[in-house]
């Protein structure tokens, strides 16, 4: 059996091996995504049979190769090579650079193990060491009095950072083998756990009921709840858009899109009434009838019927001054019934148009489907999502410009239509990536189009200073889960060149019938893809 191990092991991390759109076992598994996140990074690969074997269990010297390969341990030298590992064995270089870190050990007898399985609580303390990163709080498993004195600092420091949570029924299990799946999950937050950015923000609970997790995912074990108004103290984010909290005592994790930056005002508070219609204090009902997009706005301003002459396919309609406009954006194409609906009956104007298959959002659904909401009136803002900050190939920029503005052609918009890059992190981004953006701008912009990006309000400036000044941005801030009253300006955002703000991320609302999960824009612009171009020139 030991030998058939590192046969495997030797196939595994050394041979023609799976890649993650290969792999044939992993479809419906609980780390699924997890999965190929992990081997699209290339620090864990699968099996030339195109197997992972999520289930199986990790090795000592598995599990050092995918630390080293994770967190880009420096090749080391240890002084005493351990008996059992010899220059011929595939992982010998990783053991010696592992050693040389100090995050892992040899034997009192001068071994290694490596074929030896890892524990739960092995792969703490070889983690937490690596990561520096040792707790003091009390572990509350219904196992804890099992895990040894000697990983109880590792599990508590690595439990507090969301790094690694216990089972449903409370235990932690810390002798049980550690799995492929669970060690690419664990790795991955670990990862993740060393991009976050210490935020000071007051947050405002927006959802009704708010699940606070032991870490960054929605696989994290629930260790309480907060309710709707609630305050929350934020300690930290990570580019997952999680916040860490302070919670009874210790740490917890609450989505973003179930909070919003609490901004506590003297004068007027906007609440909900018992139908959901926005109120102010002094219980005046504000209008959010927009059917036929000609009804009177919250802010008492009368919209211009987007029916004469406004299209996606071009020109400048007037807007009146200080007037915003509502947009939303969808993952896929409702339909042209569902489209005409909620342009009758939506205060929405334009919409996002995904522009695939591009290298990271397949669908399709909209491709064919430019020239019906055009019609209708709607204003189309077309988005390719490209490589992101975390890829490992970022020197496909021209090739990715080349492709969007390929698949803008094959839609049909036209020359000057900006297209919008999506860029998924509120992370400072690196070099590496910002020369990838920089590539793909000048591409789309060789052949005829107008680059834009879609990013976090966190990394816009950085963006700003590193891209030609007629980029287009639109820009993501997360502040509520409804329709404000009054219609923001994309200024609102703390953005000042922003065309387009995303204001709100996936919420559900029925108009005309159709019930879409929808992300809340809003512009100056009926039509920011093209209107504000226009304009500038």
């Amino acid at each position: 059996m030991a030998a058939l191990t590192v046969l495997l092991s030797f196939i595994l991390l050394s041979c023609g091996t799976a890649l993650a759109a290969d792999l044939n076992d992993i479809g419906g598994h609980w780390a699924a995504a997890e999965i190929e996140r992990a081997v699209s990074s290339g620090y864990v690969k699968g099996y030339p049979d195109g197997t992972f074997m999520p289930d199986s269990g990790v090795d000592r010297a598995e599990f050092v190769a995918m630390l080293d390969g994770a967190f880009q341990v420096p090749a080391g030298q240890n002084e005493n090579t351990p008996g059992d590992v010899s220059g011929q064995d595939w992982f010998t270089q990783d053991v010696k650079s592992a050693l040389a870190a100090g995050f892992v050990s040899g034997y009192p007898d001068g071994t290694f193990r490596p074929q030896d399985e890892v524990s739960r609580q092995e792969g703490a303390c070889m983690l937490a060491k690596l990561l520096k990163l040792d707790g003091a709080g009390d572990l509350s498993f219904s196992d804890a009095d099992e895990i040894g004195s000697w990983a109880k600092a590792s599990v508590s420091g690595l439990v507090a950072a969301g790094i690694m949570t216990g089972y449903p029924d409370g235990s932690f299990r810390p002798q049980e083998v550690i799995t492929r799946a669970e060690a690419v999950v664990m790795i991955n937050k670990a990862l993740a756990s060393q991009s976050l950015t210490p935020v000071t923000d007051q947050l405002q609970v927006t959802g009704d009921v708010v699940n606070v997790r032991s870490g960054p995912s929605t696989s994290a074990q629930i260790i309480g709840q907060v309710n709707s108004g609630d305050i929350l103290q934020a300690k930290s984010k990570n580019s997952d858009d999680w916040y860490q909290i302070d919670f009874q005592g210790g740490s917890g994790w609450v989505a973003g899109w179930d909070v919003q930056v609490y901004q506590p005002s003297p004068d007027v508070q906007v609440g909900q009434n018992d139908a959901g219609s926005a109120v102010n204090t002094q219980g005046t009902q504000t209008s959010t009838q927009y059917a036929g997009k000609t009804g009177p706005q919250a802010t008492n301003e009368q919209a211009p019927n987007p029916n004469n002459g406004l299209s996606a396919s071009g020109g400048t309609s007037p807007t009146s001054s200080g007037a915003s406009f509502y947009g939303m954006d969808l993952a896929a194409y409702p339909g042209d019934d569902a489209m005409q609906a909620w342009w009758n009956d939506s205060p929405f104007y334009y919409t996002g148009f995904y522009l695939g298959p591009a290298p990271y959002h397949p669908d399709t659904s909209f491709m064919d489907k430019r020239q019906v909401p055009a019609d209708q009136g709607w204003g189309l803002l077309p988005i390719y999502v490209g490589r992101q900050a975390d890829s490992w190939n970022l020197d496909k920029g021209k090739e990715d410009g080349d492709d969007a503005a390929n698949l803008a052609a094959s839609a049909g918009f036209p020359h000057n239509t900006v297209i919008f890059l999506d860029i998924e992190t509120s992370l400072p981004l690196s070099d590496s990536f910002l020369s990838y953006v920089t590539d793909w701008v000048s591409e789309v912009e060789s052949q005829g189009y107008i680059a834009g990006v879609y990013c976090y309000i966190d990394n816009a400036s950085q963006l700003r200073n590193a891209l030609p000044a007629n980029v287009e941005f639109w820009v993501a801030h997360y502040t509520r889960k409804d329709l404000p009253p009054s219609i923001p300006s994309p200024a609102d955002s703390g953005v000042s060149f922003a065309s387009a703000w995303q204001f709100v991320g996936d919420t559900c609302l029925t108009y005309g019938g159709f019930t879409l999960d929808v992300d809340f824009n809003t512009s100056t612009y009926t039509d920011p893809a093209t209107e504000s171009v226009n304009v500038k020139k």
